[in-house]
């Protein structure tokens, strides 16, 4: 998976958890929980639509990764091949 599909991947998934959000403002080195105002479930319902897009769960360890848009990304690109990815339509 290339940084361009990682990205819209973790896009997709702020947008379904917070609609309202202008992802062209958030920069990708920003912690998402503060940025977004995610609570404790919040994030674990936005490291869920990551682990669902990509066809696997996330562990608990690489959580701090996820933190941020770049950490995500990064984490795709370093996790998978990209062989199963789930869209929302």
């Amino acid at each position: 998976m290339d940084g361009g599909q990682a990205h819209k991947l973790v896009a997709q998934a702020i947008e379904r958890l917070t609609p309202d959000v202008d992802l062209g403002t958030l920069d990708d080195q920003a912690d998402l929980r503060d940025e977004l105002a995610l609570d404790s479930i919040d994030f674990l319902v936005f490291v869920d639509m990551i682990g669902k897009q990509v066809g696997h769960l996330i562990q608990e360890y690489d959580y701090p990764v996820l933190t941020t848009v770049g950490g995500c990304v990064d984490y795709l690109q370093e996790q998978g091949s990209g062989s199963y990815v789930h869209t929302w339509s």
